[in-house]
């Protein structure tokens, strides 16, 4: 069973960059003295950058009362990409207990392009769903299976939160198949929640509006 002083093990998928790294920080610094620190988890497709996030946030937080960090590269619109990931870090780190399914990519194609009367319809570019739903899809799958493996002394084995928008709620025709995908994501929480609850895990959505966020 798990104890309350017991590590907590946080993954953040696109959490080297955006919301993702605003998450990651946010998780890295939190501290409290009678629990043993966190371990973050970022997932991101991008080396380079997660390599150099992962050595800037080591260097802010030298407290050996301060989160662990690693980093893992991931395509989240990969299963075997994602699903290799979490298996890393579980054995590295013995369990997960919450997953941010936060990475997620702006419209790519055109949706409404208009072709040549001579010309055939154009394939649509579902490089957005790939990662901003079926990406999500995942990352709540494999979360469930590893959550699920969590022993609790309270009512909550651990919890998934997955980053919607308001476009996701609203219309939004500047966007169209970005707003499917998160209003894709919105539906699924919305449908997991109840019977995830029952197993004491828990589901959770954000819909942000538009954020400035820093390249680093």
């Amino acid at each position: 069973m798990a104890s309350q002083s017991e590590k907590k093990v946080f993954i953040v998928t696109g959490g080297a960059s955006g919301i993702g790294l605003g998450i990651t920080r946010y998780l890295s610094t939190q501290q409290h003295p009678t629990l043993t620190p966190a371990h973050i988890a970022i997932f991101d497709i991008n080396a380079e950058t997660g390599l150099a996030i992962l050595s800037s946030l080591q260097a802010e937080n030298k407290s050996t009362r301060s989160a662990t960090i690693s980093f893992h590269q991931c395509d989240v619109s990969s299963w075997e990409s994602q699903a290799a990931a979490f298996k890393e870090v579980v054995q590295q780190q013995g369990r997960v207990d919450y997953v941010v399914a936060n990475a997620g990519i702006t419209e790519k194609g055109d949706l409404l392009a208009k072709e040549a009367e001579t010309e055939e319809p154009s394939k649509p570019v579902l490089a957005t769903l790939d990662v901003n739903l079926t990406g999500v899809i995942y990352s709540t799958k494999l979360a469930i299976h590893y959550i699920r493996k969590n022993g609790s002394t309270s009512s909550t084995k651990g919890g998934i939160i997955c980053t919607a928008s308001n476009a996701g709620i609203y219309p939004f025709p500047m966007a169209p198949i970005y707003a499917t995908t998160k209003h894709g994501v919105v539906g699924l929480v919305r449908s997991l929640a109840r019977p995830l609850a029952l197993e004491g895990i828990q589901i959770n959505a954000l819909a942000p509006a538009v954020i400035g966020t820093s390249p680093s």
